[in-house]
């Protein structure tokens, strides 16, 4: 698979928007569920806003050792994602990196949220950002094709 490129949301003229570098973790199980994060605004894949002079891949394996107290191997890279949205009165325009994941073992430390495991179609409405179920998506298609080489 070949890494794609999407955007979402609508560009608002006039208002100036804050440039959010983040990447984040698809983590599939082998019941074809996802590894979210949940907070008061909605889901979230394992992962975040990348710190100045991090790379896509730091990102993720940090913000999973914050937010799950796990540490995971990264995969595949599915593609990048520009996301348009607004959080009050601030307008971010988020650009995110994606991965495919897999957990690994548990570290030292209190997890930020606790991870659950949601299907796709429980997911579609609750995930924060329409390029997180797109990204969900891409992964579950990449399980597909590997699946489909196995038999």
């Amino acid at each position: 698979m070949t890494a794609q490129r999407a955007t979402f949301g609508e560009i608002s003229p006039g208002l100036e928007y804050i440039d959010r570098p983040a990447a984040y973790a698809v983590i599939l199980n082998d019941g074809r569920r996802v590894a979210v994060v949940r907070s008061k605004r909605g889901w979230f894949l394992p992962g975040g806003g990348t710190d100045p002079g991090e790379t896509p891949e730091e990102t993720i394996l940090r913000e999973a050792r914050e937010e799950i107290a796990r540490d995971i191997t990264l995969g595949e890279r599915l593609g990048e994602a520009t996301q348009y949205f607004s959080v009050g009165e601030e307008h971010r325009r988020l650009h995110a990196t994606f991965y495919t994941a897999t957990l690994g073992s548990v570290v030292d430390g209190d997890p930020e949220y606790e991870l659950e495991w949601v299907s796709l179609h429980e997911g579609r409405t609750e995930f924060f950002h329409a390029c997180h179920v797109w990204a969900v998506e891409l992964g579950l298609e990449l399980m597909n094709e590997h699946q489909a080489r196995l038999e």
